[in-house]
């Protein structure tokens, strides 16, 4: 129903994080977020998506008490070889996919010499 991108971990983009990142997602009746488990997340990206997941909003189930989602975050990093600019600082961008995959691309644009 609504959700959030992660944001920028400035840590992760030092280091080129990129990968599959799952996190199982408690959901009570009312389609707001009760809990978060982590289960495969790097370290730098942990604080981000916790924050990110919390304020998402699924449809609403009056038959369940609560129940749980996996959600993937998949992190890519792309080079923009079309645009050399060495001022401009690297951007996301990020999209839903159903079901429940969110996709992070991060674009570079390389140093003109």
């Amino acid at each position: 129903m609504k959700y959030e991108a992660p944001k920028k971990s400035p840590a992760a983009v030092a280091v080129g994080v990129k990968g599959e990142f799952v996190v199982a997602v408690k959901i009570n009746k009312d389609g707001k977020v009760i809990s978060a488990n982590l289960e495969k997340v790097h370290p730098l990206l942990r604080r981000v998506l916790e924050e990110a997941v919390d304020k998402w909003l699924f449809s609403t189930d009056k038959n369940l008490e609560e129940r749980e989602v996996k959600i993937t975050f998949e992190y890519r990093i792309k080079s923009n070889n079309f645009k050399r600019n060495t001022d401009k600082p690297p951007k996301e961008d990020s999209h839903f996919k159903k079901p429940f995959r969110l996709v992070v691309t991060r674009i570079f644009y390389p140093i003109s010499y």
